[in-house]
């Protein structure tokens, strides 16, 4: 059994998102580089040359890097059963994702309901959706301590 913090992951992810807009892979600067230091034609050269001094400026100043990079994709690597740790909406969210793919899901909020400070109707709603999605609840209890596959 594993917890999730889902804090811990929404930081991380928020991390890899910014760094991923700020570094190229040296494989990738490696190519940037050396495409413009061999294009012969000056309007192709010269977007070569924006999208390198775009790379140094990014680095110089921690700003991204102006490039259209699509979406974000983000694998986790779980397993079956997973508890998640806070009933709030980014908990539900990862809860409902992580259902998704599979995981037996168990959301621990020290709360009496889901959500926080969303009304009363709404969470019971929400809640009952997601049992429909297979996830569990434990309302009313904190995580103190996770010992290998024991959460109490």
């Amino acid at each position: 059994m594993r917890e999730i913090d889902c804090a811990r992951i929404s930081a991380a992810v928020a991390r890899l998102c910014m760094e991923s807009n700020r570094y190229l892979p040296p494989e990738a600067e490696q190519a940037l580089r050396g495409a413009a230091g061999r294009e012969s034609w000056p309007l192709a050269r010269g977007i070569l040359d924006d999208l390198v001094r775009n790379l140094d400026m990014a680095r110089a100043t921690g700003l991204p890097i102006c490039q259209d990079t699509g979406l974000v994709t983000v694998y986790l690597e779980l397993g079956q059963d997973v508890h998640v740790a806070g009933g709030g909406v980014i908990g539900l969210e990862m809860a409902f994702a992580l259902a998704s793919f599979g995981s037996k899901v168990t959301v621990i909020e020290m709360l009496d309901k889901i959500a926080g400070p969303l009304d009363g109707e709404i969470t019971a709603i929400l809640q009952k959706n997601c049992e429909k999605a297979g996830i569990r609840f434990v309302l009313g209890a904190k995580v103190t301590s996770v010992d290998g596959a024991a959460v109490s």
